[in-house]
């Protein structure tokens, strides 16, 4: 998920930080070097054509002496933005997990819901064929009959309910797994 990824992102930005804030203490080189390579005519013809070639080459080592309070502050204080960056990670983790594993389990009640209504169309279908038998035998009156067949329209719509909540658990659990559609 995005923000899991962003947290993720936070503790690898502050653990780099903490190492620039290390190599305060370390002393600082730096090394140039130099060629220059030119002819300088005169003039006078008499001093002629010189070659001249100039190289250079530098080492410079500095260290910043009576920094070291400083920097160790400065690291202490990184190192609990690290801790803080890596609780609100885990906390954004679990909260995940929690949400998922939520999900998950209503999308389950839902497809034992959808289950539970396809036996009882069934039932009610069954009931309704019966009830209509017997009405064309007589034995069973015209209400008789239509209360059954209300109660099967009872039962498909409700099994119709019960398809469209487990249809809303499960996108509810891809988002929350973050599944792209």
């Amino acid at each position: 998920r995005p923000e899991l990824i962003m947290s993720e992102l936070n503790v690898a930005m502050a653990r780099e930080d903490a190492k620039m804030i290390r190599a305060r203490n370390l002393p600082r080189a730096s090394f140039d070097a130099s060629w220059v390579d030119y002819e300088r005519e005169y003039d006078d013809d008499t001093i002629g054509l010189e070659t001249r070639d100039y190289y250079t080459l530098s080492l410079n080592l500095s260290v910043r002496p009576f920094q070291g309070g400083k920097n160790i502050f400065a690291y202490r204080k990184q190192l609990l933005t690290i801790k803080r960056f890596e609780h609100e990670r885990d906390r954004r983790k679990n909260g995940i997990v929690t949400e998922v594993r939520t999900r998950f389990q209503q999308f389950l009640e839902g497809d034992s819901r959808l289950d539970t209504a396809k036996s009882g169309v069934a039932e009610a279908n069954e009931a309704y064929d019966f009830a209509a038998r017997s009405a064309k035998l007589g034995v069973l009156s015209l209400e008789d009959l239509l209360i059954a067949e209300l109660r099967l329209t009872q039962a498909e719509i409700n099994k119709i309910n019960t398809e469209h909540a487990l249809q809303q658990a499960r996108v509810q659990l891809n988002y929350v797994v973050g599944a792209n559609w």
